[in-house]
């Protein structure tokens, strides 16, 4: 019997680039194989909405910030690193706790841009922050943060 589910969690259908919600009257957001339904030309639209809600939503529950860390990640995927970057600093904005998670996705996607002397900057942002990763710090190269120690088998240069 799905009555329960569908009175505690009632579906909206409409238009995802223009949901009737006010800011700050929703706690999550939910799309399941829906991309493939948007016209190409109309995501930005739904992403663009379902980044105004999330943001909005963060001043309620500080813990969704890792939800734009992912909308980021979808962001980056969808070959847009500029919106990616934006999400994952709104994601150290709305939620300090996940400083250094942010700053280890800027280090990710800078380093596929191949623009490593940013990826090493927040790689070592991710590091003052208490991130320890040591194959990415090798791959980047990246001066250890002060007070760590380099990373095993990292090149000289990292030293």
């Amino acid at each position: 019997n799905t009555a329960w589910l569908e009175d505690q969690f009632p579906a909206v259908l409409g238009d995802g680039s223009r949901l009737p919600y006010q800011d700050q009257s929703v706690d999550v957001i939910a799309s399941f194989d829906t991309l493939e339904h948007v016209p190409p030309p109309l995501r930005e639209k739904f992403y663009a909405e379902a980044v105004h809600l999330l943001m909005t939503a963060v001043g309620k529950f500080p813990e969704s910030a890792v939800l734009i860390g992912v909308l980021g990640d979808l962001y980056r995927e969808m070959g847009q690193p500029a919106k990616a970057l934006e999400a994952y600093e709104g994601m150290a904005l709305a939620n300090s706790e996940y400083s250094a998670d942010a700053a280890v996705r800027r280090a990710k996607l800078h380093r596929e841009l191949g623009q490593l002397d940013r990826a090493r900057e927040a790689y070592r942002t991710a590091t003052s922050l208490g991130f320890k990763d040591p194959e990415l710090q090798g791959y980047l190269g990246a001066s250890p943060a002060p007070g760590t120690s380099p990373a095993p088998g990292a090149s000289p240069r990292s030293r």
